[in-house]
Order: C-alpha cells, then sequence, then structure tokens
C-alpha cells in the first residue's frame, strides 16, 4: 500500500505556526532582557519622604493619666448577729454586689431577722429602746420622719410617738419589732391591774367616808388619802413601765449610712449559710475616683492639682482635683501592681450611673500661664554648641534652621521661642525622615 503524500499546503501551514511562535519567544525574550544601568536603578531604596508637623499655638499641660475607679468616698462592713445562735443562719439576701439601695431598704435577714439601712452620719454602736435619749435617737427620729413616718419632734428622747413610728415603720416592712422584754404585755397588764384596784380601793374609801362623824371620820379620812396615794404610786410605776417597754432597734438590725442612694461594694451572706464576716460591704458618700500612681509619675503629682475623670460608657467628663496621695504599696502577689493610692474628688457630684466604673484619671501636673508656640519634641534639633532649633519647612520645599528657646514639655509636645521671631503659628516643621 503506498501511502498518500502530503500536500504542500498543509506543510505550509505547519511552518507558519511555527514561525509565530518562534516570534511569541523572540518578543517575550526581549522584554525580559534589562540593562545593566536599569537594573540598578531598580535596586535603588525609594526617596526618602521629609516628615513634618504644623507649629500650634495653645496651651500646653504635663499630664499624668492613669486608670481609676469611681466608688463612695466611705465603705462600710456589717455583719448581724441577733445572738442567740453560736452561728446564725442567713434567712433572705435581698440585693445583689453592685446594686444600688435606698434608704430604708432590708438588705439581709438573719435568723428571719432583718438588717435595715437608715439615713444618718452618726454610726449604729447600741441598741435603741424606750426610754433612751442621745444624737443617735434624734438621728432615728429624722430617719423615721424622712421616711414617712411621724416620731413627734425631733428632740433625741425616745418616748410615745417614736415607739409608735418605729412600730408602723416595721410593720410596713413587713416585721414585728423586737419588744424590750419578752414579758413586757404581762408586766404592763399586771401594773395596769394595780392602778385599777388602787382606784377602786381609793373609790371604797371615799364611799366609807360618807356619813362618818367623830372619830370614825378621822379614820375614815387617812383612809382615803391612803387610797389616794397607793393610786397615785400605782399609776407612776404603770407609766414609767410603759415608758421604758415597747419596741427597740436592736443594733444588729440596723446600720446608718450618710448618703443615698448607696452601693454594695461586697456580698458574702449567702441564703442558708452561716453569717460570716463581712457578710455586706455598703459603700456611702460622695463618689470619687480612686486609682494606683506609678512610683515613675509619683512626684509630679501633688495633692491639690487640677485633675479630670473621664467616662467612656457614659461620655462625660468631669473636672476635679486630686484630694490624697498615699504612701507606696508594694503588692507581692504575682502579677501585682507596686504604686500609691490616689484620690481624685470632682468639682460637681458625679452622677449615680458612674459608681463603680472604671474611668480615666488626668492629672494636670504643670500648664503655662497662657497660649504659647508648641511643635513635637521630636522637632528639635541640638547643635554642638548647645543651642537648640527647628527647620521650617517652605511651602516650595526650601528649609531654614530657626534658633528656638525651650520651654515646658507635655504630652509628647514642647513650648518654643524663636529667638529671632521667625517662626509663627501655622508653619511646618521637619520632625524626621520616613526612608
Amino acid at each position: 500500500m503506498t501511502g498518500k503524500r502530503p500536500s504542500g499546503r498543509g506543510l505550509l501551514v505547519i511552518g507558519t505556526a511555527a514561525a509565530v511562535t518562534a516570534i511569541g519567544l523572540g518578543l517575550g525574550t526581549t522584554r525580559l532582557i534589562k540593562s545593566p544601568q536599569q537594573a540598578i536603578a531598580d535596586a535603588a531604596p525609594p526617596s526618602p519622604t521629609v516628615l513634618t508637623a504644623t507649629v500650634e499655638e495653645r496651651v500646653l499641660s504635663r499630664t499624668v493619666v492613669l486608670r481609676g475607679e469611681v466608688g463612695a468616698s466611705r465603705s462600710y462592713e456589717v455583719t448581724p448577729n441577733p445572738g442567740g445562735e453560736s452561728a446564725p443562719i442567713v434567712t433572705a439576701v435581698n440585693v445583689k454586689s453592685g446594686s444600688t439601695i435606698k434608704a430604708g431598704k432590708v438588705v439581709l435577714e438573719v435568723g428571719g431577722r432583718p438588717l435595715i439601712v437608715l439615713p444618718g452620719s452618726k454610726p449604729a454602736y447600741r441598741n435603741l429602746r424606750p426610754g433612751y435619749s442621745g444624737p443617735d435617737v434624734a438621728q432615728l427620729q429624722a430617719a423615721l420622719r424622712q421616711l414617712g413616718y411621724d416620731p413627734g419632734d425631733v428632740d433625741g428622747e425616745f418616748g410615745a410617738s417614736t415607739k409608735t413610728a418605729l412600730t408602723d415603720f416595721y410593720a410596713a416592712l413587713g416585721y414585728e419589732p423586737v419588744p424590750t422584754a419578752p414579758d413586757d404585755a404581762v408586766k404592763l397588764d399586771a401594773a395596769k391591774q394595780q392602778v385599777t384596784a388602787a382606784r377602786r380601793a381609793l373609790d371604797d374609801a371615799k364611799a366609807a367616808l360618807a356619813g362618818r362623824v367623830g372619830a370614825d371620820r378621822s379614820a375614815a379620812v387617812r383612809a382615803v388619802e391612803r387610797a389616794r396615794e397607793d393610786l397615785a404610786t400605782a399609776d407612776k410605776a404603770y407609766k414609767e413601765l410603759a415608758a421604758l417597754t415597747g419596741p427597740t432597734l436592736p443594733l444588729s438590725e440596723y446600720v446608718f449610712l450618710p448618703s443615698f442612694p448607696a452601693r454594695v461594694d461586697g456580698l458574702q451572706a449567702k441564703v442558708g449559710a452561716a453569717v460570716s464576716a463581712p457578710a455586706i460591704t455598703l459603700a456611702s458618700g460622695a463618689l470619687q475616683a480612686e486609682g494606683l500612681l506609678s512610683p515613675a509619675d509619683h512626684e509630679l503629682v501633688k495633692v491639690g492639682m487640677r485633675a479630670e475623670l473621664a467616662s467612656e460608657t457614659v461620655g462625660e467628663a468631669v473636672p476635679g482635683r486630686v484630694a490624697m496621695v498615699g504612701e507606696l504599696v508594694v503588692n507581692r502577689d504575682d502579677g501585682g501592681r507596686n504604686g500609691y493610692p490616689i484620690v481624685i474628688v470632682p468639682d460637681k457630684p458625679l452622677a449615680a450611673a458612674m459608681a463603680g466604673l472604671n474611668v480615666r484619671m488626668t492629672v494636670t501636673a504643670a500648664s503655662t500661664s497662657g497660649s504659647v508656640l508648641v511643635v513635637p519634641v521630636s522637632a528639635l534639633v541640638a547643635g554642638a554648641n548647645g543651642t537648640v532649633s527647628v527647620i521650617r519647612r517652605d511651602p516650595d520645599g526650601t528649609q531654614h534652621r530657626i534658633s528656638v528657646d525651650t520651654g515646658l514639655t507635655g504630652d509628647g509636645y514642647v513650648a518654643i521661642t524663636a529667638t529671632q521671631d521667625n517662626l509663627s503659628q501655622g508653619d511646618t516643621v521637619v520632625v524626621g525622615i520616613r526612608q
């Protein structure tokens, strides 16, 4: 069998394709070839960029910034113990840690008895009971009046009106007040019966006197006088007993706090568990911020310096002053920080919503007396002869070395004065070069 010979047309097509391929390879090879001069240019670093800043005119301050927490100015640890039990049991917890509380609230219940928070600046130190007197009794009377219960005159005397107001207050809370003694009612009833008996004896003596004459009348008169004395004695005894008995306010059932709303700063009490100290920690008083000043900044901050408290959470910044810088606290725990406790009090009362928040505390350690020219510290150039200058860069790119005197530094900036008055607000100065 004889094979068919390929035609000349077919060979031409194949040859043309090969030629195109060859031309394409030639073009690609041409693009990949660089001259030595071009290779050097491509390998060179980019031209450096001049970094500049604008000369400002403003008051310059040196500030110390730290974080702190807003809290009340005073803290009270309370552990109620009704007595009569070696380990009293918590029977109710009506608050949560971090919550705010109003005056008159029952925060805990121990052994079925309440712990009540009351308004007052004097600390609780004793059981309050009928017949007592003093500033703490007057404070109780003022608290009852504030809560809507009339104790009569706020005179510091625990009398009948105070007893009534206290009884009504306890009833509104859902409790019976603790009496002065368990058998108060029995004693009062017995004293009242003695008064009744003495009154009847007086009436009988008066009746026996009627119609008596002579010696019999004299004896009857003496009997009436004695019966009248007995009635006076019985009545006095009853009134004295009534004045000294009734509802009490046990020390285990109340705590005075200077201002409200107060805040629960700590809570260890748990329902069903024995009371352990402190059962509850309450914070009261004007809100302030407390932080820990680093040892590096300690020498810069003094009591009385102006400051600012800023909360990112509520979006509020409040001016204030440094009220206290304490002694060095050394925290040896792992990860603990050493520092100096610092307290900043605001110029105006902080909103209750800021209690417990972490805030930024900014202390102005120094400040210029007025507006000055200010540039970044990185703009300063030190000369070999001790002079300091900045380099002013004009819009056309020309640069001029300007001699300056320096002043206060703060927050990365420095106050300057041009020695020849050839630098102004809005000028541009060189602060560095980016390669």
